[in-house]
């Protein structure tokens, strides 16, 4: 009878851990946004069963087995781990609304981190020291045994009632919720360029001027070599994230936010004037981005020629990386606010394990490395149809940086943002070399840049300037070549669809305003950033109108503020 009650309380703290953090959490978390993801329960459940069970197993027999003082701390350990991930997770994370890789949303004021982890710190120290100082007295025992019985059950009836509601929505639906809507974004052509005429847009996700000043640090002549390139260093995007920056940059269609994400999105990519004028000057629209932030369902970019119908079913090419990263989801909710940048995950990390039978790849921005290693092993191929219009956003300098200076891949938590952007160019090198091995570098418009600048901090409006690098290099028939060039002329994101379609030559009825190069009016330029601000009461955009150099915080006036609510309806 001693026996039993010696493995009673290890048997059930370390049920109590894996059923919290690994099994619970992970259901709960899909339940909770299963309409937003694109594959269903059973693509990932049964590995995430396995391993909770197999963590259960090993730490039961570890606290069980392990004698004395240092099986008492063990215990006290996970037992205080597993009360107070469930308190953080329901409690603590007060103005937490995104995941640290997204940069966005609201992250936690210095005095909140500081007075969590002190909360951590005492609760936990003091859970490990009354089962050091009284492992005789029964009532520690007894309150552990309640504590983990208290969890299980509260999660365990939670557990029972999303499952009826979930099973419901499955029986009025009549299958799992994914994304049923006959269509995805691929790589098709992604490697292919215009015998013809070239637009060419690559978007190195958060390219804030800071990386390319870094750039020109590590190395004054790093760019020398991109000649009939121009770089402008006062370049103010119109948004400071990807949503809905990138889905205004290749339409040029706006949001007022009224209506959901996807509202906007349908809208914007079927109703785009820049769209349709490609269309008539026969360039085929390529567009290359990541779920959820730039489409929700890829139905919306029909008219972009590598979205393609389904022809095979979807696949889950790894079914135990998609476990893995939806049980870090749930480690991410419970763990305390200090070690959350640990766990290096995104909204868009799993598109990657999405795979559909006899089609093009789904492409992923999530990382560099497939890309910018096909670009330098392969090289480039011609097209000898149409125009071209290529949009090809990449993961850039975002975080978790995944890549290094050669392209090679490196395990997230162990790169560096700049050598991730150092890879990023040296395919880009490539990609013009490829170019010019084609002979279509002349009639190509390129433009390299940023979607928006590097976040600082989603809660605080600024009190810097946020300014986004940009390349331009413009379609040049005769064949001249001019020294890369610097320009401190203030233009901003709304040039990008002007410069395209002056370079291009493209003929359209519209007017589009002036491009980069015709932006002359220095201390009388005028330009638009609306700034989302996640605040107590809701998400703001606020409007700031910049009279002159943008790179001088003190001509950034508010001159509108918005309560949108919710940024992801």
């Amino acid at each position: 009878m001693k026996e039993k009650k010696n493995i009673v309380l290890p048997i059930l703290t370390s049920l109590a851990f894996s059923f919290t953090f690994l099994f619970f959490g992970t259901y709960e978390i899909f339940i909770s946004n299963s309409e937003e993801l694109v594959f269903g329960l059973s693509n990932f459940i049964w590995p995430v069963v396995i391993i909770s069970i197999s963590v259960f197993v090993a730490l039961s027999l570890i606290l069980i087995f392990v004698p004395g003082i240092v099986g008492r701390i063990l215990n006290g350990i996970v037992l205080g781990f597993t009360v107070l991930g469930y308190i953080q997770g329901n409690f603590l994370n007060i103005g937490i609304n995104s995941l640290v890789s997204d940069d966005v949303g609201s992250q936690p004021e210095t005095w909140f981190v500081v007075l969590d982890t002190a909360i951590w710190v005492l609760l936990l120290g003091g859970i490990v020291f009354a089962f050091i100082k009284f492992d005789k007295n029964k009532i520690v025992k007894y309150i552990s045994i309640f504590l983990c019985v208290l969890l299980i059950g509260m999660q365990g009836t939670a557990l029972i009632t999303e499952s009826i509601d979930y099973s419901n929505k499955l029986e009025q639906q009549g299958l799992e919720i994914v994304d049923d809507t006959g269509y995805i974004l691929t790589t098709k052509g992604l490697y292919n360029v215009s015998k013809k005429n070239n637009v060419i847009v690559i978007v190195l996700d958060r390219f804030d001027i800071s990386y390319y000043e870094d750039l020109i640090n590590y190395d004054s002549n790093y760019f020398n070599d991109f000649d009939d390139f121009t770089v402008y260093t006062d370049n103010v995007s119109l948004y400071a994230r990807t949503y809905p920056a990138i889905a205004t940059m290749v339409t040029g269609v706006d949001t007022d936010f009224s209506g959901t994400a996807a509202e906007y999105f349908d809208y914007a990519y079927n109703h785009s004037d820049f769209l349709d004028d490609l269309e008539a000057n026969d360039f085929r629209i390529k567009v290359y981005t990541g779920h959820y932030y730039s489409y929700r369902e890829a139905s919306s970019l029909k008219r972009a020629y590598n979205v393609q119908p389904k022809t095979g079913d979807m696949f889950i090419n790894d079914n135990w990386g998609l476990a893995w990263d939806m049980m870090k989801l749930s480690l991410y909710r419970y763990f305390p606010i200090i070690l959350k940048s640990t766990l290096k995950i995104s909204s868009t990390s799993f598109s990657k394990y999405i795979s559909y039978e006899e089609v093009f790849p789904v492409f992923t921005n999530d990382s560099n490395v497939e890309f910018c290693k096909n670009v330098l092993n392969n090289g480039l191929t011609l097209d000898e149809k149409d125009n071209a219009y290529t949009f090809i956003h990449l993961h850039g300098c975002h975080d978790p940086a995944t890549m290094d200076e050669e392209c090679n891949e490196v395990e997230e938590g162990k790169g560096y943002s700049l050598d991730n952007v150092r890879g990023c160019f040296k395919m880009i090198r490539q990609y013009i070399s490829e170019l010019k091995r084609l002979g279509v570098y002349d009639n190509s418009t390129i433009i390299i840049t940023g979607d928006h600048p590097r976040a600082r901090s989603d809660t605080t409006r600024p009190s810097q300037p946020r300014i986004t690098t940009l390349f331009v290099k413009r379609a040049n028939t005769d064949g001249t070549t001019t020294p890369f060039q610097v320009s401190t002329e203030p233009v901003s994101q709304a040039n990008l669809i002007a410069s395209i379609v002056k370079s291009a030559g493209i003929e359209t009825e519209h007017d589009y305003g002036k491009a980069y190069w015709e932006m002359n009016d220095g201390e009388n330029a005028v330009r638009i950033n609306k700034f989302q601000c996640t605040e107590d009461d809701g998400t703001h955009i606020i409007e700031y109108t910049i009279r002159g150099a943008g790179t001088n915080f003190d001509n950034w006036e508010i001159t509108n503020d918005t309560n949108i609510g919710s940024l992801y309806k």
